[in-house]
């Protein structure tokens, strides 16, 4: 328990001076003893209080989303519609008949962005034969998608995190 209480000190002491960081130079203070009985009481309900050690900091999390149209989007029905036809389809054949209907647009260098994109659309398309097709969507979602198509616009890159807020 000493052990503990030492470290915990230790760690309190080093958050305060990366806090301080730059303020005092040169400032040197002797620490001071814990008493270890309350030291082991507090241990019982400092997980109650949700109190972080002094040198964990609270991790980075962006508030703006990232929005960025897919370069696939252009061509998600024809993608659609050649897996539709061929469910074995590879990216790498794919992405070859892309380069060849659109050359300047597709290159080589956009084999993971069709991986990625042939990965969430497998899941999707197991997903619909596992669980039956998702419910129609209402409203604009309607007049966007269509009728008869089940599976909204986007869906592939909102799995992959690009979806608008």
């Amino acid at each position: 328990m000493l052990l503990l209480a030492g470290i915990r000190a230790a760690q309190t002491e080093l958050g305060r001076r990366v806090d301080e960081r730059g303020m005092a130079a040169g400032r040197a203070e002797t620490p001071v003893p814990h008493d270890l009985a309350l030291f082991t009481a507090s241990l019982k309900v400092a997980w109650a209080d949700g109190k972080q050690r002094p040198t964990h900091r609270r991790r980075y999390v962006r508030v703006k989303p990232i929005v960025r149209p897919s370069m696939l989007d252009a061509v998600r029905d024809q993608l659609l519609a050649w897996l539709e036809a061929q469910p074995a389809l590879t990216a790498v054949a794919a992405l070859d008949r892309l380069r060849e209907l659109h050359p300047d647009r597709f290159s080589a260098d956009h084999l993971r962005t069709m991986q990625r994109f042939m990965k969430v659309r497998r899941l999707t398309m197991a997903r619909e034969v596992l669980l039956g097709p998702s419910p129609a969507p209402t409203g604009l979602m309607a007049d966007a998608v269509g009728a008869d198509n089940a599976v909204p616009v986007g869906s592939d890159t909102k799995v992959l995190g690009n979806n608008p807020s």
